[in-house]
């Protein structure tokens, strides 16, 4: 999992000195610095506690902080990955550490549809849908959001706002509704 984590933290130490470069005061956090502990499943690690003290300190010093996805420490102090396409899961950990209510994932599609908008050319935008529907898709092969990411919003009541990254209107809005 240490080798895995290489790319999502290089990509946070790029996307903050680009930031830097453009005179925005940013910093990033990488897995052993969140203070999120998950188990020893290797790979596939499933969130334990949720830390927060960093990441406020963070942000009380930045005014951006990029968090390298989908990483935590088990409770050795090993890094450990929480799965494929994790970085949804992070963006909601760290909703839920701050005691956010929502959290924004943007992606190239405004939202959850009906069927694969690439493939089925009259997919509905789905504009709100449950918790638990979502679940069921993405466990059922929907290219959706990450079912751990869903999962841990339920879990801890963040409502997820799906986005595109073209068009900032709000596509989906995943919750208790």
């Amino acid at each position: 999992d240490s080798l895995l984590s290489t790319g999502e933290i290089v990509g946070a130490c790029l996307l903050r000195a680009a930031l830097e470069k453009v005179g925005v005061k940013a910093t990033h956090l990488s897995g052993y610095q969140l203070g999120f502990v998950t188990d020893s499943q290797f790979t596939r690690a499933e969130i334990k506690g949720l830390g927060s003290r960093a990441l406020r300190k963070a942000l009380k010093q930045s005014d951006v902080v990029v968090v390298a996805g989908g990483q935590a420490l088990d409770q050795n102090g090993k890094m450990t990955m929480l799965g494929r396409n994790s970085s949804d899961l992070s963006a909601v950990l760290v909703a839920a550490a701050l005691r956010l209510k929502e959290v924004e994932i943007l992606s190239d599609v405004p939202g959850v549809y009906s069927a694969d908008p690439y493939v089925v050319s009259d997919a509905r935008l789905v504009p709100e849908i449950p918790y638990d529907a979502l679940i069921v898709m993405s466990e059922s092969g929907a290219k959706v959001l990450h079912h751990g990411s869903v999962r841990a919003a339920k879990k801890y009541g963040v409502k997820i706002v799906c986005r595109s990254t073209r068009d900032f209107q709000v596509g989906t809005i995943v919750g208790e509704g």
